[in-house]
């Protein structure tokens, strides 16, 4: 199984990423590794589009991962089974998760200009004597 490990460091290497995010990518891979060897019994190339299921549902239960980081798993089972196995990948087998996305809040025009005139003629001749900010 190392071998499968180190061509996945070789090809995911070319994509010139960080060493902290190549690092991060691989605990994946190795997780997917161990798990097929402990529980599967079985070589990479031998699994089915079930048992690759299976695994994500292993890892969401055993580890209680959110739906982005199961995300981030799927996205390197798939970079390891086009470049390393160099077999093809069906999205509609190991659909990826969805989850809620959240605006940032972005104030109204109104509480902007509120904000921008709560500052005193003192504050704005001398920043960093603004009402905003206690003095001692």
């Amino acid at each position: 199984m190392d071998n499968y490990l180190d061509s996945f460091r070789e090809m995911i290497s070319l994509r010139g990423l960080t060493a902290h995010t190549l690092k991060n990518y691989c605990t994946y891979i190795r997780a997917y590794l161990d798990y097929l060897a402990t529980f599967l019994h079985k070589a990479p190339e031998d699994v089915s589009w079930d048992e690759l299921r299976d695994y994500i549902r292993w890892l969401q239960k055993s580890r209680n991962l959110s739906d982005r980081t199961i995300n981030c798993a799927i996205s390197q089972l798939r970079f390891f089974t086009l470049y390393v196995l160099h077999k093809p990948w069906d999205n509609t087998q190991l659909p990826m998760r969805r989850f809620d996305s959240y605006l940032p809040y972005v104030p109204s025009q109104s509480d902007t200009w509120r904000f921008i005139h709560s500052f005193s003629r003192r504050s704005m001749a001398n920043p960093t004597k603004s009402s905003f900010f206690p003095s001692k």
